[in-house]
Order: structure tokens, then C-alpha cells, then sequence
């Protein structure tokens, strides 16, 4: 299971008081990669039965948000914190498969690393919605960026030495010569 490093570090920049533009570069840095989720049991077995898996969820009230982690640290702080954090499992998820299940289920938000104070975010389902929209709805772009170089993808940009030719001067271009120079 591997980080969200670019997500990891976004929030990590975040102070007590964040502003706008850093909660959009968090949002931003969130539309890519996955996200890793707590799961109470063991995830294989909840597969492997066709259940639904038992998600980390806050509830506050009538207010319920669905929790994400961009790494395994931050995950550590929350089982540091548990009384029984034995009974966990994670699983990695891609981003876009737990916004929707954000905004198709009954959650108030996504929180994103919860025991990381300063260094975590909370995003209202109206403001995931919202940044999914705009967004290429398969995310390619980001996904594209996020593959690791030794993914072994071959042909993939992030593979090659330097960036594909635009098409631009052409390949085998002749200099031009002026017409005043007979």
C-alpha cells in the first residue's frame, strides 16, 4: 500500500488556520492516486464474504463523514489512539471510487487524515461534488501524474527520458533560406 506523497504533503503544509487557496491545494492534490481506508475487521474476509466493508466512519450528532488517509502514518495515528486496534485491517481505494461513495452515500464530508491536527482537511460532500464536475470525469491527467516512473507502464510519459514530441518543428527540418540570399 503505497502513500498519496503528493497528497501527504499537501497537508502537511496546512496550518492551524488554513487558508482558501491551501484547502483547494489539498482538494487539488486529493483528485489523484488513492486514498487508504480503515477498515474494522479484516477487509479479506469481508471481500472474500461479498460483504460491504465496514469503513471508518466519524459521526458527530447527525452529521457522518467518511474517513481517508493519504498515508499509513497518518493511519497509525488513529490506531495509536483506539482502544482495540487490532481489529483493523486497510485498504487502498482509488480517489475516485471514495468520492463518489461520498456523494452517493448519506456523509456530511470526507475528513482527511483525522489524528494529523494541524495537518488534515474536511471537505463538505457539496464541495466534493462540486470539484467532480469540473473535473476530467476520468481524472486522466492526474491519474497519468501519479503513476510511478518504475510502474513499468511502457510508453507512459512519465517513462521516457523527456516528453513526447508535440509535432512541432518537424522531425527532420531543413533550415530556410531567405530568397535574398541568391
Amino acid at each position: 500500500m503505497q502513500d498519496n506523497v503528493l497528497l501527504r504533503e499537501a497537508l502537511a503544509r496546512l496550518g492551524e488556520k488554513p487558508t482558501n487557496e491551501q484547502l483547494l491545494g489539498v482538494l487539488r492534490q486529493a483528485l489523484q492516486g488513492h486514498l487508504i481506508l480503515r477498515v474494522h475487521g479484516d477487509a479479506q474476509e469481508q471481500l472474500k464474504q461479498g460483504q460491504a466493508l465496514s469503513i471508518g466512519i466519524l459521526r458527530d450528532g447527525d452529521r457522518s463523514f467518511l474517513l481517508a488517509f493519504s498515508s499509513a502514518e497518518a493511519l497509525r495515528r488513529v490506531l495509536v489512539q483506539d482502544s482495540d486496534p487490532k481489529d483493523s485491517s486497510a485498504v487502498a481505494q482509488p480517489v475516485s471510487a471514495v468520492l463518489h461513495q461520498v456523494i452517493a452515500g448519506d456523509f456530511t464530508g470526507l475528513i482527511l487524515d483525522n489524528a494529523s491536527a494541524p495537518h488534515r482537511a474536511v471537505f463538505p460532500t457539496e464541495v466534493l461534488k462540486k470539484a467532480i464536475e469540473e473535473a476530467d470525469p476520468k481524472l486522466a491527467v492526474k491519474g497519468i501524474l501519479a503513476v510511478p516512473q518504475e510502474s513499468g507502464v511502457e510508453g507512459s510519459w512519465p517513462m521516457r527520458s523527456r516528453p513526447p514530441r508535440c509535432g512541432w518543428p518537424p522531425a527532420r527540418s531543413r533550415p530556410v533560406r531567405s530568397a535574398s540570399r541568391r
